[in-house]
């Protein structure tokens, strides 16, 4: 939404010769995309680093298996995040 809107007053202010003031408008929305974006890129970041509860249990079987003493192969399996567990945690919190 931002980005049409920053195209669409990009165009008024090459077309309509909007004055100063109006044009400022173009800048803040440059800025609102980019703050959008870090944003929506550190809390990325931040929700791949929680482990979720169901992951804090795989990991903590697979420890349980090494103190019991199952085969290295076995213990090594840690579980995978995918991209639906990343993107289904970031909407909890």
């Amino acid at each position: 939404t931002l980005g049409v809107l920053q195209l669409l007053v990009a165009g008024a202010m090459i077309g309509m010769r909007l004055p100063p003031v109006l044009r400022s408008l173009h800048e803040a929305t440059g800025v609102s995309i980019w703050i959008a974006a870090f944003a929506l890129a550190y809390l990325a970041r931040l929700a791949s680093r929680t482990p979720t509860p169901a992951l804090s249990a795989a990991a903590a079987d697979v420890r349980a298996a090494e103190r019991a003493g199952a085969p290295a192969a076995a213990s090594r399996r840690a579980p995978q995040q995918s991209v639906a567990i990343i993107v289904a945690r970031g909407t909890d919190h």
